[in-house]
């Protein structure tokens, strides 16, 4: 079964409207001066871009295997015998980035809870998500119908 992502939070589409505000003036400024400065900035940022948006979540489906987190970059796969347990969290308690990306594009990477553990976040908002708990390891995801994602998963 394939379910898609929930619809970006009003944070996440802030955030990634921000970051794109510099790609704006540097192909004004390379046509204007043709500059080899600004053509090296606006590739790096383009290949910085194009790095974290490879990496986010596109979706997730769910098969005899275990739970896939879709992603351009090639998918995630937590395994079917991993997984204890899987609830909806209406909103997740979540203090800081440890790495990965918080705010272009996706929520994706390691996070720490206010509590102090550490979850696995493939996002692209951070309320009504769905907890997916492993042996070690937490994941928070949030496909567009956390419901139906849950009962799909407690079903087989």
């Amino acid at each position: 079964m394939y379910f898609r992502l929930a619809p970006r939070d009003l944070t996440l589409r802030i955030m990634t409207f921000i970051a794109l505000i510099p790609l704006i003036p540097l192909p004004i400024l390379y046509l204007h001066g043709r500059d080899v400065i600004s053509i090296i900035i606006l590739l790096s940022i383009i290949v910085i871009y194009g790095f974290y948006y490879v990496i986010g979540p596109i979706g997730y489906s769910y098969n005899d295997e275990g739970i896939k987190i879709k992603r351009i970059a090639g998918d995630i796969t937590i395994p079917k015998e991993d997984i204890v347990d899987v609830s909806i969290i209406e909103k997740a308690r979540i203090d800081m980035n440890l790495d990965g990306n918080k705010g272009l594009f996706f929520y994706s990477g390691t996070f720490c809870e206010r509590n102090g553990n550490k979850v696995k976040v493939h996002a692209t908002r951070f309320t009504a998500m769905v907890r997916v708990r492993t042996a070690n390891l937490d994941y928070y995801l949030s496909p567009k119908e956390p419901q139906a994602f849950v009962d799909a998963i407690k079903e087989i």
